[in-house]
């Protein structure tokens, strides 16, 4: 039985002990419920994982850059001055890395030795924020978005 009882010595009386627990302890059936939650709390994130990563990858196509088509060529050939002919060349390369015979690159820019003009248009930059910085704020340029 679950309870006992003892005497108390001062008063006489007869107490009610609590033998042991009422408690049923761990049964199989509550562990077969605790597998279950644990599989599908497993499951649920997996899916929820998987769908964020689709997400991930759509929203990530959505959002195209310069960059995400832009090739820089170190150290060409001197003589390799013709868009046209790099527009081929890539166009091959292109086609043999997809397996598709079309056209890929829609337009080809070459910019040669600019090293200096890209010089000259970061230190222009540099000292026209330091100009702002410098001249009252009543003052404005009109050139700073240039």
């Amino acid at each position: 039985s679950y309870y006992g009882t003892a005497v108390n010595p001062v008063t006489g009386k007869t107490q009610i002990l609590i033998n042991r627990t009422t408690c049923a302890g761990a049964q199989v059936e509550q562990g077969i419920w605790n597998i279950v939650t644990l599989l599908f709390l497993i499951v649920g994130i997996s899916l929820f994982v998987s769908y964020q990563n689709q997400v991930e990858v759509r929203l990530d196509e959505g959002k195209t850059s310069a960059s995400d088509y832009s090739i820089l060529v170190s150290n060409p050939p001197d003589d390799a001055v013709d868009p046209e002919e790099w527009r081929e060349f890539f166009d091959g390369l292109l086609g043999e890395l997809t397996g598709e015979k079309q056209q890929q690159v829609t337009l080809c820019t070459i910019a040669l030795n600019n090293h200096r003009l890209l010089k000259n248009l970061v230190q222009r930059r540099k000292d026209l924020k330091l100009l702002k910085t410098l001249l009252s704020e009543t003052c404005e340029l009109s050139d700073m978005n240039d």
